[in-house]
């Protein structure tokens, strides 16, 4: 990944090339507003997992839950799968709760639960309009779509692509469709 990333500009410029002269800028022009999506994209996923992990901890550690810090590391990490991370991160560190003690896999599942609905309905759509600016609708039908086909790949990759396409309709589409 970070030959890639080291290497994307060089990229970039040789698929420019493939482009007719007459509209390398203008395709130059949506490309960085697609790079600088997806980048919205990555680095509002990371916010949110880091928001979901330093609340993970933070319960934990009220819980007093063993290996509160660990526990919710798992839960920032899986977190940054779109759609059913959370919910996997969930079950594994209730079930490991639930091993320490019966009251606190409770306390746990249901602190999840709560957070997951406050995640999915309330941090999620403003994090991802701010950094995405794509309708929160579209991001969850995306990510659905997305998963459906390819999977977790597919659910990963779903609101980059949902943001590159209503991104060319914007800038490419509607603009045709007015001047004929």
């Amino acid at each position: 990944m970070l030959y890639f990333l080291g290497s994307l500009h060089t990229i970039k410029e040789y698929f420019l090339k493939l482009v007719p002269a007459s509209r390398r800028s203008r395709t130059e022009a949506i490309t960085d507003e697609i790079l600088s999506g997806i980048g919205g994209y990555v680095a509002g996923n990371v916010l949110i997992s880091v928001i979901a992990g330093a609340l993970s901890w933070a319960f934990l550690t009220i819980a007093d839950a063993r290996y509160a810090l660990a526990l919710a590391l798992v839960i920032a990490l899986t977190d940054l799968i779109p759609l059913v991370g959370a919910t996997i991160g969930a079950v594994l560190v209730s079930g490991v709760a639930f091993l320490q003690s019966v009251p606190l896999g409770i306390a746990c599942a249901i602190f999840f639960v709560i957070y997951q609905q406050v995640e999915n309905y309330l941090i999620y759509p403003r994090v991802m309009k701010r950094s995405v600016d794509v309708a929160p609708a579209v991001t969850v039908i995306a990510a659905l779509f997305g998963g459906a086909l390819l999977g977790i790949v597919g659910a990963l990759l779903a609101i980059p692509v949902a943001a590159a396409i209503a991104l060319i309709i914007r800038e490419v589409v509607l603009p045709r469709q007015a001047r004929s």
